[in-house]
């Protein structure tokens, strides 16, 4: 019992004050209310509580036993015993914080789908990244066209005024930098005493101790880089890792849609202009006869204001596709 609890050699008395003097003092409360309610009861007792070593670690120790019932019927003490179920709570922490980042990771793709606005969605991402790892930091840093800086494009606890303004190096005496030479994760254990590159102004005055980043792939170059960060030591696992490429994964998606996006709409303008000078009607129809595109000699021959991409389908409603499915010659229409 002493050697579980760390206690002096032949310092406990078997008394319950002295079991409860090796208890964190936050355990303390809900360990009496268990040891009661089986006194009350007459039920086993279970219960979980931490202590601490002489060096400072926290234990988990479970205790199960039950009452001892004296010759009046009243409780006349507790037998039980007392384990060390420290690695079965990291355990079972690691089930519970990964299936929490997976579930962050499905509400974020659900988030993606929807939304158009890439800043919306950069804001939605470092929140859910912060909570996903209990961080106080999280950025999106954008790759700028010099590919010398990185903006701080989106991000959560850095000082106010920083968003959208705040550069940080691209080169390798950045965290950020270097993550866009190594294409991997990086993982910083301690930031001040580390020998690949030195914090920059960014996380030195937010006083950050440990982080992790990675690249955010892009459609010729990376986008830029992903990071979450702490000012306490923290030891980041491969689920974090994990969580934090998926989280990336889903931005590099999202970004490279927008772009194929735009490069869409750029290119049916282009394609506009191209036919909007022509002197005859142009209509251009998909394969359910409705309007992709038409010129404006077209509008003024059907009488028609304007042609939207994805109208209804007007020909139809207007009588100028035949019963066969066919198209009228304008000469030929009813």
């Amino acid at each position: 019992m002493e050697e579980i609890h760390f206690l002096a050699p032949g310092s406990f008395n078997g008394t319950f004050e002295s079991f409860l003097q090796g208890v964190v003092e936050d355990d303390r409360k809900h360990v009496l209310e268990d040891i009661n309610r089986a006194v009350r009861t007459g039920e086993d007792y279970h219960t979980q509580y931490r202590i601490r070593t002489p060096g400072g670690e926290v234990r988990w120790l479970e205790g199960r036993g039950q009452v001892v019932g004296a010759a009046d019927g009243k409780a006349a003490g507790l037998a039980g015993v007392c384990m060390d179920v420290t690695e079965r709570q990291a355990v079972e922490q690691r089930v519970r914080d990964r299936e929490r980042q997976q579930a962050l990771v499905a509400r974020l793709g659900a988030i993606a789908i929807e939304c158009s606005d890439l800043d919306k969605l950069m804001g939605d991402a470092v929140r859910i990244l912060a909570q996903g790892l209990g961080v106080e930091y999280a950025k999106v840093l954008q790759l700028q066209p010099d590919g010398k800086g990185l903006l701080l494009r989106s991000g959560v606890g850095w000082k106010g005024g920083l968003e959208g303004k705040a550069i940080v190096g691209a080169d390798r005496t950045s965290q950020a930098g270097y993550t866009l030479l190594s294409r991997g994760p990086v993982i910083v254990d301690d930031l001040r005493s580390g020998q690949r590159f030195s914090g920059p102004s960014l996380l030195r005055q937010h006083n950050v101790v440990s982080g992790l980043s990675v690249v955010i792939q892009g459609h010729e170059r990376p986008f830029g880089v992903l990071g979450a960060h702490t000012s306490t030591r923290r030891a980041f696992t491969e689920d974090d890792v994990h969580f934090l490429e998926s989280v990336a994964n889903i931005l590099a998606a999202s970004i490279e849609r927008k772009r194929s996006e735009d490069a869409f709409r750029s290119e049916q303008q282009r394609l506009q202009t191209i036919i909007d000078a022509s002197p005859v009607g142009v209509i251009v129809f998909d394969s359910d006869c409705k309007v992709v595109l038409a010129n404006r000699e077209a509008n003024s021959i059907f009488g028609f204001p304007s042609w939207n991409a994805g109208e209804r389908d007007i020909l139809r409603e207007t009588q100028y596709v035949k019963p066969d499915g066919s198209l009228y010659a304008h000469e030929e229409l009813p």
